[in-house]
């Protein structure tokens, strides 16, 4: 019998097509993964960051969400290089809006200085776990303006 897929790769019995099983995360599970996440940003740590995730894993990333997502980890660490290099004095918070199964989502903001201004940001992540609390699929919407402007 043929398994129905959800748009984003999902099977509907909860398996993802890239083979990582639902295993199911806690709250707490989703703010560990989201402390070290702020970690690494704050520290400006590329290398840190990509460890959060899986091998095979998704980043679909701000400003477009039809866009193809980057996959893999070495396509993320690329990635958290060129975003991070400017950032400066990185204040990252986040508040956790819903868990379920192996995805959690948060609002998460900071505030930091890039190339002398001070920026704030503000998004949303949908975060998929594996059981090693890896992050095998990472979705996130953001936007962002001058902190001076409002």
């Amino acid at each position: 019998m043929a398994r129905e897929h959800l748009r984003n790769g999902h099977h509907l019995d909860g398996e993802s097509s890239n083979g990582h099983a639902n295993g199911r995360i806690s709250e707490q599970d989703l703010r560990a993964w989201l402390d070290a996440y702020g970690r690494a940003w704050r520290a400006r740590e590329p290398l840190e960051a990509a460890s959060l995730f899986s091998e095979d894993a998704s980043y679909q990333i701000t400003p477009s969400p039809f866009a193809e997502p980057l996959r893999g980890r070495d396509a993320i660490l690329s990635y958290w290089v060129q975003a991070t290099i400017q950032h400066r004095e990185v204040h990252f918070d986040y508040e956790v809006l819903a868990v379920a199964e192996r995805t959690g989502i948060a609002r998460w903001s900071a505030l930091m200085s890039e190339r002398g201004l001070e920026l704030k940001v503000d998004g949303i992540l949908v975060v998929s776990l594996t059981e090693d609390k890896r992050c095998c699929e990472l979705r996130e919407w953001w936007s962002g303006e001058d902190a001076a402007s409002g």
